[in-house]
């Protein structure tokens, strides 16, 4: 009988679904722990990710990363339908929550710890038990209801002032809040760094009752699907090591205006990307 491998430590820990997108093609994996988690990767973290999913999942391009399965019966499954008016995002299943429990004791005190809810599947009182972690948050699965049919829509977060108070920075994406700028503003009161980002149109910066626009950065878009994902871990793992708030912006924006030349997960960057696209 086999032993099983010791969890290693990491210094990068990313909480939330590995998902199964549905795709024209078939399926392929998604969610913003599978991107983020790449992306860390490639920045030289050593990153572990705590998610539920089916076992037929496909972890192939999240070699180097460690994946901890608290398990289900069936992944959170999306289909995503491109139109003229936006996109029309469908769950199919949905996996089960995640708890602190379920975070294996040597990740427990993880130096940088993500959030990257994509449907409500972290147990909100987690943020309570990570006081010896830099704590940052991707809460667009906060953000998400959806009917009978599984068709996701825009809503309000009741709980946000409550998980934004632990957290030092988040970001999300202008569409997770239906472009409600006020709402973004009230947002922001809850914690020190808030970033909206708005696809080709740039980005806002808000930081201690200041607001700052961010250009971004033109490039040929063949598929944008984790964008802000990969977005996000760049920033999170530049800001963390630097403390510079424009830099870490500038850095990120360049890791995910190349991220759009690439399909599907191959858009979160490898070590080989990096090394040809920024250094």
């Amino acid at each position: 009988m086999l032993t099983p491998k010791p969890i290693q430590p990491v210094d990068y820990l990313i909480i939330g679904h590995i998902t199964q997108d549905l795709i024209s093609s078939g399926s392929t994996i998604g969610g913003t722990a599978a991107y983020a988690a790449r992306t860390a990767n490639a920045l030289g973290c050593r990153v572990g990710v705590v998610s539920a999913h089916a076992e037929e999942l496909d972890n192939e391009l999240l070699d180097g990363v460690e994946i901890y399965n608290i398990g289900a019966e069936s992944s959170t499954t999306f289909s995503n339908l491109d139109t003229p008016a936006g996109r029309i995002q469908s769950v199919h299943a949905i996996a089960p929550v995640i708890k602190y429990q379920d975070i294996p004791d040597v990740w427990r005190k993880t130096p940088l710890v993500h959030l990257g809810p994509v449907l409500h599947e972290i147990d909100h009182d987690i943020v309570r038990n990570f006081r010896d972690s830099e704590l940052f948050i991707t809460p667009q699965g906060w953000f998400r209801s959806w009917d009978k049919d599984g068709f996701i829509s825009a809503t309000k977060w009741p709980e946000a002032k409550f998980v934004l108070e632990k957290c030092r920075a988040a970001v999300l994406s202008e569409d997770d809040i239906a472009k409600d700028e006020q709402y973004a503003q009230q947002l922001s009161q809850y914690i020190d760094i808030l970033i909206i980002t708005k696809g080709n149109k740039g980005l806002d910066l808000y930081y201690q009752g200041f607001k700052q626009f961010f250009k971004v950065k033109e490039r040929e878009n063949v598929d944008n699907t984790g964008a802000g994902d990969i977005f996000a871990s760049s920033f999170f793992v530049h800001f963390s090591r630097t403390k510079d708030l424009k830099s870490s912006i500038e850095f990120a924006q360049d890791i995910a205006a190349d991220s759009v030349l690439r399909t599907g997960l191959n858009g979160a960057p490898s070590k080989n990307d990096l090394f040809q696209n920024l250094y």
